[in-house]
């Protein structure tokens, strides 16, 4: 490792480090975005518009997103290649002086930071670094008949690149301009900025019949995938005034001290960008992506565990936790030993159209099929495929039994990458439709469907009471039912619904419901019918002690909540005497106005 290289590496690291270990989120959110299929029809959809095959190799690169370390590694690596070309344009303008080297890593720190935003996706890197490799290439031409045939591929360019490629066209005119004042120099200069009229004139009249933002904006201003920020523009800029940004550097005078400057900027540079990333870092949106991710891959248990160790406020959080108590069968045994304050709301997120994605898993795990598949076909209209949208209708359409209908997804499905596994092992059940019914996921599904067709309404508390009506052997739409009651501390109504539990199969009463009936009977001073059920003496005595433990306190409501142990405050009857419901979430407003 010589010296010159070690401000690439040190890019590189601090890219991968940040990407990998505090924005691995990011990767999950944007491979969540689109579906890379291997087919000419979704290539043909990408030879539309001007940089359209710049965008398939993005959408190509993005599906190994699946793997954090593959998106920190892969992010990090054009940031570190773009860097060391941009050294050598500066090398080459500059004859090797020390103090234009800072300027070539303005750009790729740029980047850096974009990087943590979000909707910042990689075609805008993979941009940079062709048009890097197209400007560097143009300076090293030495031949005139080389340079005249780069200028006539600039079509070519154009049509891969879009907006990438005019942004190199800027970038060496001004090149032109301040290097190559002499008549070869106009004389290259002229010519390509014909072909590159001409280029966008046939473009935009003959070839691809698109509006002209699109034929001058495609990919990094005009795009349907999600929108750049100002700091992206700021790149832009830069990457364009590079030559110029140089030549001042090379004024009479500026090599003085040139290493010790250099090393001061660069350093001052590097100070900057950690200190952006720092603030720029969202931690609610990291654990809402970590979070969505395990869910989608199953991993239930695993966010059980994280959010009783790691209690979050987030009410999407709150959801997933809640779901995935649900899918294990644990809801109303533990939902309170994780953060709830969140209300009602967390169940089903209040049947939100805009959260559309989230809540159709939410009917989907309750038994809702026909609502989740609605919700996943309407996606697949305003978005196109996405993975779980693709998997959740093929899901639905083999529970419900439509084959040939799900044949036409999975159809779909096997043409990609990371998903062929998961559409081999459903597409066995075209083969033998009776494994539906033998599989532990889809055919629990099955039945938990309603037995009756009815109208789903917007109000989730009205779906569930009308699907414990039509399926009353689906459970886990009762303990739905019951969920919202203890969130909504309405300890009467648990006590009139319980009577209910024997005639499904209960033995044992859930762990919160009999928390709630003891509350209820402490009340009331009489235990509510429960038609044979009984209550265990283990829960009478933690009661006893509870209420010991908060008479000992004598009302003092702030010492109580200290000094109560994690066994106490893991109950319904800590969440009916303290637990705080946030008023920012209410019926009349948007879930996640704040949280994505």
């Amino acid at each position: 490792m010589t010296r010159k290289n070690l401000p690439v590496l040190i890019l590189f690291i601090t890219s991968f480090a940040y990407l990998y270990w505090f924005a691995a989120g990011i990767f999950f959110y944007q491979e969540q975005k689109s579906l890379f299929i291997f087919s000419y029809e979704y290539l043909a959809k990408h030879l539309v518009k001007p940089g359209g095959l710049l965008k398939y190799l993005a959408g190509f690169l993005t599906q190994g997103y699946l793997s954090d370390l593959y998106g920190a590694f892969i992010n990090s690596l054009i940031i570190a290649l773009l860097a060391i070309l941009l050294r050598s344009v500066a090398e080459r303008l500059s004859g090797s002086r020390s103090f234009t080297m800072p300027l070539a890593f303005l750009i790729p720190l740029g980047l850096m930071i974009c990087q943590s935003n979000y909707h910042f996706n990689i075609l805008h890197s993979l941009g940079f670094l062709l048009a890097a490799v197209l400007f560097l290439i143009s300076l090293n031409l030495t031949r005139k008949t080389f340079h005249v045939i780069l200028i006539f591929l600039f079509p070519v360019f154009y049509f891969m690149m879009g907006t990438y490629s005019l942004i190199y066209l800027c970038t060496y005119l001004i090149h032109s301009i301040l290097y190559q004042n002499n008549r070869y120099g106009r004389i290259f200069t002229l010519l390509q900025i014909f072909i590159s009229i001409v280029t966008l004139v046939l473009f935009y009249k003959l070839f691809l019949y698109q509006p002209f933002s699109v034929i001058t904006g495609y990919p990094l201003i005009s795009n349907e995938y999600g929108r750049a920020n100002g700091l992206l523009y700021g790149v832009t800029v830069l990457f364009v005034l590079l030559p110029g940004l140089i030549k001042i550097s090379d004024l009479p005078g500026s090599e003085k001290h040139a290493t010790a400057k250099s090393t001061v900027i660069a350093a001052c540079l590097y100070g900057i960008s950690i200190i952006v990333l720092v603030r720029q870092y969202d931690p609610v949106f990291e654990g809402i992506m970590r979070t969505e991710k395990r869910y989608c891959s199953g991993k239930f248990d695993e966010i059980i565990v994280h959010h009783e160790k790691y209690p979050s406020s987030n009410i999407i959080e709150q959801f997933y936790y809640n779901l995935s108590l649900s899918e294990k069968g644990k809801l109303c045994d533990r939902m309170f030993f994780g953060c709830q304050d969140a209300g009602p709301m967390s169940l089903s997120l209040g049947g939100n159209r805009e959260q559309a994605s989230r809540t159709m898993h939410y009917y989907y795990a309750v038994g809702l099929v026909n609502e989740a598949r609605h919700l996943a076909f309407e996606l697949m209209v305003i978005n196109g495929c996405t993975p779980e949208n693709l998997k959740m209708l093929i899901k639905t359409e083999l529970i419900n039994g439509n084959f040939r209908v799900a044949e036409r997804y999975l159809n779909i499905l096997k043409k990609t990458l990371g998903y062929r596994s998961e559409a081999g092992r459903l597409g066995k059940m075209l083969e033998n439709t009776e494994l539906v019914n033998t599989d532990d996921e889809l055919g629990e599904k099955r039945k938990l469907m309603p037995k009756d067709d009815f109208f789903i309404h917007t109000e989730d508390a009205m779906n569930i009471d009308l699907l414990v009506r039509s399926n009353p052997a689906n459970r886990k739409a009762f303990e739905y039912k019951m969920a919202r009651l203890l969130l909504e501390k309405d300890i009467l109504e648990i006590a009139e619904e319980s009577v209910k539990m024997a005639d499904m199969g209960y033995t044992t009463i859930p762990r919160h419901i009999e928390e709630a009936i003891v509350a209820f009977a402490s009340y009331k001073k009489a235990l509510p019918d429960l038609a044979g059920l009984v209550l265990s003496a283990g829960t009478n005595a933690r009661f006893l002690n509870y209420v010991r433990s908060v008479n000992s306190f004598a009302g003092d409501r702030a010492a109580i909540k200290k000094s109560l142990n994690r066994a106490e405050k893991d109950t319904f009857w800590y969440y009916l005497q303290f637990g705080q419901i946030r008023g920012d979430f209410t019926r009349s407003r948007p879930v996640d106005r704040n949280v994505y």
